[in-house]
């Protein structure tokens, strides 16, 4: 498979939300019959749903992600180190 053949067959978040918002167009503007828009309906909402659940994903990945550097940037405090015969209260 030539690498333009492949990039074309790869579908990206931005696609599905193009094709969302060209479905959307086409319902307001009576492209589809009566007896159609169930089907077309359904796999709006099924799309719709599957755009939802992705982006939720990738924001609890970047929140993680920058509470992961944060955290790793922060300076560590030093435990108070007990000298012989002394103890820490």
């Amino acid at each position: 498979m030539s690498e333009q053949t492949q990039d074309n067959a790869n579908l990206t978040i931005n696609d599905l939300k193009t094709i969302i918002s060209v479905v959307d167009l086409a319902t307001q503007r009576g492209a589809f019959r009566a007896n159609e828009l169930k089907t077309v309906g359904t796999v709006y909402e099924k799309v719709q749903a599957f755009l939802t659940q992705v982006e939720g994903q990738m924001k609890a990945q970047a929140e993680a992600a920058s509470e992961a550097k944060a955290s790793a940037e922060a300076p560590k405090e030093a435990a108070p180190v007990e000298k012989q015969g002394e103890k820490n209260e």
